[in-house]
């Protein structure tokens, strides 16, 4: 399988178990009680938040760019950029 290809949908969702299942893994072994992913639409069909034992946010915005300064803000002390997740 090559690794320079476009994410779909179809790929996220048969990933979503495995994906999952190893956060879940380090939010347990770590204690996190937070999570906050930052990542397009797409890449979130790989994820199933309400299977991930701590509170799930996104990094709200659309592209690159956005989510990027969105990031900073985060990491700034801003949270009133973050969603909830579904």
């Amino acid at each position: 399988m090559e690794y320079d290809q476009r994410m779909s949908k179809e790929r996220a969702e048969e990933l979503a178990d495995e994906v999952t299942e190893e956060l879940r893994e380090l939010v347990i072994d770590g204690g996190y009680e937070r999570v906050v992913i930052n990542a397009g639409q797409t890449y979130r069909h790989a994820l199933d938040p309400e299977e991930i034992p701590a509170d799930v946010s996104y990094i709200s915005g659309d592209g690159i760019g956005t989510k990027g300064h969105a990031l900073k803000k985060f990491i700034n002390g801003n949270d009133s950029i973050l969603q909830e997740a579904p």
